[in-house]
């Protein structure tokens, strides 16, 4: 059946000039052309098509279903002739589609400044293409070329094909070679090296009525130069080369300090696809980070990776599993006496058996430090300060307050987790020395603190 072209150009028109949606008018325009229309951005981004139900294509099917063509589909479009004839004018062109082993009509889409927008397809699925089909062609790339620049979701540049690629990571959606497929698409280049930069902004949001806020985005991009990011449930994802993390941390740090953001950083990687397990490292450095302490606001996951992994535990649990000696004694004499030992010796082997650094930190005085590091060790049973030993009654410290501080809000101590005094208020771990100040302003030779408390 020959159809009339002058009437199908009027329907068309008639469409063009309807308040309807792109969607909706790529639909009416391929029910009255007789087959699917697939519109690409100038990277082969599938920015709509009509009703994909009409695509009997199984290639294009899953082509408008991901959002891009096939990186072989586009390597063919640029190397044919035809594509290379067809740049320098706009008229449709027939070009062979190698998956399906049939051809596409193919018309370049300018914008009404002369600018190259994308190109519109047109399959053969519904019915065979007629004689007229090139022409009619023509005339929907100069409509759709004139709402695309209307339209604000519309986007053609790498960077957002990027930021596409790192939610579909997120989401977990390619396998690693239909990835490197997707990647070839892009002009973007993506570090040899990757790390991945999470910012906690729910307590953000409170303060900002964007959904992201203007002054973040000028810090990421301006400032970090971050080349993707993205919002994220309720997070900001950073992809950073591992270089460029690392320069950024005390920048981050410094904007930390004005801003209600907490930021979780993962390890480097190269792969990837392994994307969304680096992005719920940096998940866990925030959440694990934030029970450990209450002053910082930037958490790399390397520091906190063993907490990770430890087992779900009670206090009491975790106390009878890796309470080294040395704290289990010191504790016990700790909650018997009501001292601090145990606190004052991990702060001692914090600041590197410093004395002048500690003592400045806990705010006494040498020798009354110089004594109670003497009394830890001699009740702590510790006769070998080699590096393996105070890495073990580092680690065991740091395991405890982690367990402790998830159980806070039960009231729970180590020491009534020792079965020792349930009395005890449970701050070993937290309280600044209870003597602090009390030495400040005495003298080596007459330190009234340790005339009081020699006994102890």
């Amino acid at each position: 059946m020959i159809r009339n072209q002058e009437s199908i150009k009027a329907q068309l028109l008639d469409i063009f000039f309807k308040q309807q949606s792109f969607e909706k008018m790529l639909n009416s325009i391929s029910i009255l052309i007789g087959n699917p229309l697939i519109v690409c951005d100038k990277s082969f981004r599938i920015v709509s098509s009509s009703d994909p139900q009409n695509i009997t294509d199984i290639f294009w099917q899953d082509h408008v279903k991901i959002g891009y063509c096939s990186y072989e589909f586009i390597s063919s479009v640029h190397n044919l002739e035809a594509v290379q004839k067809g740049k320098m004018h706009t008229d449709a062109y027939l070009v062979y589609c190698q998956e399906s082993n049939d051809y596409k009509y193919v018309c370049s889409i300018i914008g009404e400044d002369r600018t190259e927008l994308g190109i519109i397809i047109l399959l053969d699925s519904m019915s065979a293409f007629q004689s007229g089909d090139q022409e009619l062609l023509k005339l929907v790339a100069k409509m759709v070329g004139q709402k695309l620049q209307k339209k604000v979701s519309y986007h053609s540049n790498h960077s957002i094909i990027a930021e596409d690629i790192l939610y579909d990571l997120l989401e977990s959606k390619w396998s690693e070679e239909e990835l490197k497929r997707r990647m070839k698409m892009t002009k973007f280049e993506w570090p040899d090296n990757l790390q991945i930069m999470v910012l906690d902004i729910s307590d953000y949001y409170q303060k900002s009525e964007e959904l992201y806020p203007s002054d973040l985005k000028k810090v990421i991009y301006e400032e970090w130069h971050c080349p993707v990011s993205i919002c994220y449930n309720d997070n900001v994802v950073l992809l950073f080369d591992h270089q460029r993390c690392l320069d950024i941390i005390e920048k981050a740090e410094n904007f930390l300090h004005k801003k209600q953001v907490f930021i979780g950083i993962s390890r480097p990687f190269t792969r990837p696809a392994e994307l969304r397990y680096y992005y719920l490292q940096a998940i866990r450095a925030i959440r694990i980070g934030r029970n450990m302490s209450v002053e910082k606001k930037l958490y790399q996951y390397h520091e906190i990776a063993f907490l990770a992994v430890l087992p779900q535990l009670s206090l009491t649990e975790a106390y009878k599993e890796f309470a080294h000696p040395a704290i289990q004694r010191l504790n016990s004499y700790d909650s018997d006496h009501q001292t601090d030992l145990l606190h004052i010796f991990y702060q001692y082997l914090v600041h590197k058996e410093n004395v002048n650094e500690t003592a400045d930190s806990l705010f006494v005085h040498r020798n009354t430090l110089r004594y109670k590091v003497q009394k830890a060790l001699t009740v702590g049973v510790i006769n070998d300060l080699n590096s393996f030993e105070l890495a073990d009654i580092l680690l065991s410290y740091r395991i405890l307050h982690f367990y402790q501080e998830k159980a806070t809000h039960t009231g729970i101590s180590f020491s009534n987790s020792a079965s020792r005094n349930s009395e005890t208020t449970g701050k070993n771990l937290e309280k600044i020395c209870q003597y602090q100040g009390e030495c400040a302003e005495c003298t080596a030779t007459n330190c009234t603190f340790i005339q009081q408390n020699i006994s102890n």
